[in-house]
């Protein structure tokens, strides 16, 4: 493999990495369910369902109770 090769390599890893975290960081905050919870929110810290906006099933969206 040409050493130029290498360095092609080097910058479309770092470009895919760079891609993934702005990927991950607009998940984290993605609220399909409408709840006024993000979705990181949901799964890593309240144990709410990312995708029912009242988990508990109270009448009450889940958002308006954490």
């Amino acid at each position: 493999i040409a050493r130029g090769s290498w360095s092609q390599a080097d910058k479309a890893i770092v470009q895919m990495q760079q891609n993934v975290a702005q990927m991950l960081e607009r998940l984290k905050e993605w609220d399909p369910d409408q709840d006024g919870l993000s979705n990181y929110a949901e799964l890593m810290l309240y144990g709410t369902s990312w995708s029912d906006s009242d988990s508990d099933g109270d009448g009450y969206f889940d958002g308006s109770e954490v």
